[in-house]
């Protein structure tokens, strides 16, 4: 598995006095302002996470969705989403863990009383 190496726009925080290019470095990449991370719409172009603020204002996050591990989202004071964060934000199509009730699949499975 290739590694990705972190863009320009992302600073690291180790987590113990670890070389920079560890696994278990933690990327983070500073958004301009609280309108994008408390209001934001989230979306994906290509790799990249799209955020529009309110007043209709767009920040690119590079690369975002190529990376093992999504960098953090702060903003100047530290205040910031992570990952995990961002994914139960981010509008999704409905996937295999979604379940509905509905008619059985084949009339096969229905008894009828």
């Amino acid at each position: 598995m290739l590694k990705h190496e972190p863009l320009s726009g992302l600073k690291s925080h180790n987590l113990k006095d670890q070389p920079e290019r560890s696994e278990s470095s933690i990327f983070e990449h500073l958004l301009p302002d609280a309108s994008f991370l408390l209001f934001g719409r989230f979306s994906q172009e290509g790799f990249d996470l799209q955020i529009t603020n309110p007043a209709g204002e767009e920040h690119t996050v590079p690369d975002y969705f190529s990376f093992p591990t999504p960098p953090n989202l702060v903003i100047q004071n530290g205040a910031g989403l992570s990952p995990a964060m961002v994914k139960s934000l981010y509008p999704r199509a409905f996937g295999l863990d979604i379940q509905f009730a509905g008619p059985a699949p084949s009339s096969g499975s229905l008894i009828e009383i």
